[in-house]
């Protein structure tokens, strides 16, 4: 059984910080068209509102009971309780004077027989006007799709069990009512200024209050104009009726916290839609963000950003209502708000209060939707049209030598000149630059910026996009519309969940500035925006932790922590059964296994995310910088905040290769250690993990037009333009690999250059490409002359490389083979040649594991694996160095070895170097 934990304030503590690879965001250019189908929507005589069917409008009303513990109950008990009905949420409460801080440990089931997983439930957020019922503490409020019995245990914050006196618990069952299926198209036509708003009686605020809706008299209304917009999240992944969830936030505000009404003002769920919150409509005063609350407007965008970002719909909805709300204030503006300075007029949560609503996802887009709302104040209605192109779409030079700029704009430099006639197409855009509206288009002529007036469409070429007729696709987000037509102004025909699958059966379509899709799937047949869909199989991993999170091996035999994702990858060391670490990266999945980047005593690495359990919190390492040290930052970006940890609020964005100097901390913060810098971009507090000593590794490296290139780290975004503000194109593992088209740029502290590879085109850091080609062994950890084993039941030896290879024998679990030639692709899996007794076949890397290295004979030939290697006049490290010897350079083997000062040493001729020393570790028998 699968449940939602819900903050009642709608937010739950997480530590989530957008680094090397973040979720994927919605840039102004996609909100401002999801701006303009909103608009375009409202303004139409099908606006959407809800009206509940007679029927549903005469059903029950909300239903809600209470359970009290007993008052003989003793520590560490394992108690439950069977509810008189079904519910759709529950919730904690506890007398306020309780003598110790603490926490109720929840698992809930249907039948008794099946149980959620356990979820600890705190205090929740106490920001409203009005003061809790009783002066009790109120936990966060748990959403689950359906349950009848609960089981818990308390707890105090040390995690140990304790007897929680007076403990009760709230169950609500808000199901009676209007639900998402009553929202429909509505004849009424809404004023020119104001968003189609759902009302409280529409959806069924009453019923919280026996039939009649009570809000004005239970909370009577009070007003102060407002100067501040406030977003908030509802923190409630995957929920699929937004209607039953207003309702239930709505009783347990209203009801069991005894506020009198529900705490926003407003609410947009995943549809686009905008329902009323508080009574008492515009300026009233809400119960939100403590005294922020007074003067400003609270809007809460229902779901989970705390990883991902909303749909279109959402985000229109949610820019349309922050426009009515907020129009009478410059939207990018900031002023001083309460007790804090300089607040932007439209602000997150966690600006005002120790929170991480609304999520990194939707916090991290709010710059952008205060352009968009800038743009609506200013007449979007007129301007906001859908874009002339669309990404994909086929056009053709109109005008004779066209200018290609590198960047949009007259001044820009140009990059190519297009002749009269010329096939292209449309890569990105619209953006308006020096009066003109310009779009990224790639074509035998390169790729760049050209301005609309010269070119226009054509049907010399199909429109290309990332996915054909017949393949098998999956959605990529929470919910994603399916639509009649390809338009967002076009009926939805289903909302359809993450994972669900569909196969193409017509498309690319470019309209409306999106690619589209006809999909089959099982909810019917209809067409889907390319960028929330993925090849099957490749969806993002879901996974129980976020970066920052706490986490201890739960492995009793102990856990691998390897150099990349994968069972087939370097193993740096083995963690003992509890070794504590931190989470900094997010996951991926290899081997059908979700992997998780974590920090430790032990090393930096990845291991298996079902091996891991929660703990205590605090960093799992010690710090490594203290103040006065030259620090650099050692990934793709890291966020400036103004305090220490996940929360504090972002100053800006920090490129790869940017110095510093530390200048106060170390300091503790969501289990990572924090320093103070100073940079060329003022000072804030960045964690330590993504901090390298500055004198540590290149911040750039060169390279020329038509250089081989490699991925020399786990992984890089490639952008569409230079700069760490432009659209993710794609991400490049390591060892990928791809040549240099263009460059070098400077932008945001890095240095760009332009990569083409076998599917996409865009920009990188500099600092994470290698020139020519990987070590062979980068992408499976196993190198030429290493002996390996079949790590599954058995696997065949083909005579090429490849599924369609002739099949020579098969190998089974457990026998060995030494490696004789590879790593090649093919099919999609990675091939290495093995020499099994006499006989040799190629086998896929995915079933082999390292468990030696073949040794290395005199007279024969070996190759450096692993990096560069010292050459030395004597073997030991302390001995005159000769030369250094670059990775992959082969040498003679003319004796050896010798064990000195730990190390294996074997005497090699280099045709460069001539002959020295070397450490046999880093080399590979050729």
């Amino acid at each position: 059984m699968t449940f939602r934990h819900v903050s009642s304030c709608g937010i739950r503590e997480s530590t989530s910080v957008p680094v090397q690879n973040p979720a994927q965001r919605l840039d102004r250019r996609t909100l401002l068209k999801a701006t303009a189908a909103f608009v375009a929507m409202a303004t139409a005589s099908g606006a959407p509102v809800a009206k509940p069917r007679s029927a549903v409008a005469q059903e029950a009303s909300t239903q809600a009971g209470e359970w009290r513990q007993p008052d003989d109950v003793g520590g560490g008990d394992t108690l439950g309780f069977e509810a008189d009905f079904p519910f759709n949420a529950v919730a904690p409460n506890w007398p306020g004077d309780t003598p110790f801080p603490a926490a109720v440990e929840i698992e809930l089931s249907m039948d008794g027989q099946t149980w959620s997983e356990s979820v600890v439930v705190g205090p929740a957020h106490t920001d409203a006007g009005p003061p809790d019922r009783g002066g009790r503490i109120f936990g966060d409020l748990l959403f689950t799709e359906e349950a009848r019995m609960v089981r818990y245990r308390g707890l105090d914050t040390d995690g140990n069990e304790i007897a929680i006196p007076g403990l009760t618990f709230t169950y609500i069952n808000a199901k009676a009512g209007p639900r998402l299926s009553d929202v429909t198209a509505s004849s009424l036509n809404p004023s020119s200024n104001r968003p189609p708003i759902i009302a409280r009686e529409e959806w069924g605020a009453e019923r919280a209050y026996g039939g009649a809706d009570r809000g004005e008299v239970e909370w009577p209304p009070s007003y102060q104009t407002v100067r501040h917009v406030i977003i908030h999240h509802s923190d409630t992944p995957r929920f699929r009726d937004p209607l039953v969830e207003i309702r239930s936030i709505h009783y347990y505000h209203a009801i069991t916290r005894g506020w009198g009404d529900i705490g926003y003002n407003y609410l947009v769920d995943y549809m686009g839609n905008v329902y009323e919150g508080r009574v008492g409509g515009e300026n009233a005063i809400g119960g939100h963000a403590f005294q922020y609350a007074h003067g400003s407007a609270g809007i809460c965008s229902m779901g989970n950003f705390s990883l991902e970002t909303s749909t279109p719909e959402a985000i229109a909805g949610l820019t349309w209502i922050t426009s009515w709300a907020g129009r009478d204030l410059d939207p990018l503006s900031q002023r001083d708000f309460h007790e804090t300075p300089n607040l932007p007029t439209i602000c997150g949560h966690r600006d005002v209060v120790n929170s991480t609503c609304p999520g990194d996802g939707l916090y991290a887009d709010l710059a952008t939707i205060r352009w968009a709302v800038a743009d609506v104040l200013a007449g979007a209605r007129e301007v906001l049209n859908d874009p002339q192109y669309s990404p994909g779409q086929t056009i053709e030079a109109t005008a004779e030598g066209g200018n290609m700029r590198a960047l949009p704009g007259t001044g820009q430099s140009v990059a190519a000149t297009v002749p009269l006639g010329a096939v292209m197409h449309i890569v990105d855009g619209p953006t308006t630059v020096d009066g003109y509206n310009w779009y990224e288009v790639t074509g035998n002529r390169g790729t760049g910026w050209m301005a609309s007036t010269l070119f226009g469409a054509s049907d010399a070429a199909p429109p290309i996009g990332s996915f054909s007729v017949d393949q098998m696709l999956e959605v990529d987000t929470n919910f994603l519309n399916i639509r009649a037509e390809p338009s967002l102004r076009s009926s939805a025909i289903a909302t359809v969940p993450y994972g669900t699958k569909g196969s193409v059966i017509d498309g690319p379509l470019p309209a409306g500035g999106y690619r589209w899709y006809q999909l089959d799937t099982s909810y019917g047949s209809g067409w889907a925006v390319e960028q929330y869909l993925v090849l099957e199989g490749q969806g993002k991993p879901r996974t129980r932790f976020m970066i920052g999170d706490a986490v201890a091996v739960n492995q009793q035999a102990g856990l691998r922590i390897r150099t990349a994702p994968g069972l087939g990858t370097s193993v740096l060391a083995t963690l003992p059964n509890g070794t504590r670490g931190v989470v900094i990266g997010s996951g991926r999945v290899s081997d059908s296994i979700t992997w998780l980047e974590i920090q430790t005593p032990l090393g930096t690495g990845w291991v298996g995310e079902p091996y891991l359990a929660p703990s205590e919190s605090g960093p799992a390492t010690s710090s490594k910088f203290e103040p006065g040290d030259s620090v650099r930052v050692d990934t793709d970006a890291v966020n400036l905040r103004r305090t220490p940890g996940t929360d504090g609020s972002i100053v800006r964005s920090l490129g790869a290769g940017i110095v510093g100097t530390v200048i106060d901390g170390p300091s503790s913060a969501t289990n990572m250690w924090w320093v103070r810098v100073d940079t060329d971009f003022g000072p804030g507090w960045v964690t330590e993990a993504f901090l390298a000593p500055a004198d540590e590794g290149e911040s750039s490296r060169e390279f020329n037009i038509d250089d081989n290139i490699y991925i020399d780290t786990d992984g890089i975004n490639i952008r569409t333009t230079p700069g760490l503000s432009s659209s993710v194109v794609t991400i490049l593992y390591r060892s990928e690999t791809g040549r240099v088209v263009a460059g070098p740029r400077s932008a945001d502290g890095s240095v760009w250059y332009q990569i083409e590879t076998s599917a996409h085109t865009g920009w990188g850091v500099s600092q994470y490409l290698g020139t020519g080609a990987a070590d062979p062994g980068g992408s499976t950890g196993i190198s030429i002359g290493d002996v390996v084993a079949v790590d599954t039941d058995g696997i065949r030896l083909r005579e090429t490389p490849g599924l369609s290879g002739s099949w020579l024998t098969t190998i089974y679990s457990g026998e060995e083979g030494t490696v004789v030639d590879g790593p090649r692709s093919a099919n999609g899996y990675v091939w290495l040649k093995l020499r099994v007794g006499a006989a040799e076949g190629w086998g896929a890397a995915l079933y082999l594991t390292r468990v030696g290295k073949a040794s290395l004979t005199i007279g024969g030939s070996a190759r450096v694996v692993d990096g560069d290697l010292n050459l030395r006049a004597e073997p030991g490290p302390d001995q005159e160095i000769l030369g250094v010897l670059a990775d992959g350079a082969v040498v003679e083997v003319l004796d050896g070895p010798r064990a000195v000062d730990g190390y294996e040493w074997f005497r090699v001729s280099s045709s460069r170097f001539g002959a020295g020393w070397s450490v046999s570790e880093y080399l590979a028998r050729n």
